[in-house]
């Protein structure tokens, strides 16, 4: 349910939705909220196992949301993904994290210099 309710506010034809989704529902609401800050803890939450494509979806949002925002709960995002995710340890949640930042990354010009 929770993902057809943020799949719903992330696609709404209004700008004001989409952003106060992301803003407050997502980032303010469950990632800082329910999950502490815990990216893993945000992915389990939408049941990344069965939703991959929807949590995927959702993470992008939330990353290229927070590179237009000065958000201090997007700051907290990315220390939380530098600290949490082991490159010599990964697992599924850790790699759709950076599939997501991968995308994003892959698709903002003022990265690709």
């Amino acid at each position: 349910q929770r993902t057809k309710i943020v799949m719903s506010g992330l696609t709404d034809r209004s700008e004001t939705v989409r952003k106060g989704c992301l803003q407050y529902l997502l980032l303010d609401g469950w990632f800082a909220g329910a999950c502490q800050s815990n990216i893993q803890g945000l992915t389990e939450l939408f049941d990344y196992v069965h939703q991959e494509k929807e949590v995927l979806y959702v993470l992008e949002r939330i990353l290229e949301f927070g590179e237009s925002s000065s958000s201090e709960t997007y700051n907290t995002l990315l220390e939380t993904v530098k600290k949490s995710i082991d490159i010599d340890n990964l697992n599924s949640a850790n790699v759709l994290v950076l599939r997501a930042f991968c995308k994003v990354a892959r698709t903002d010009p003022q990265r690709q210099s």
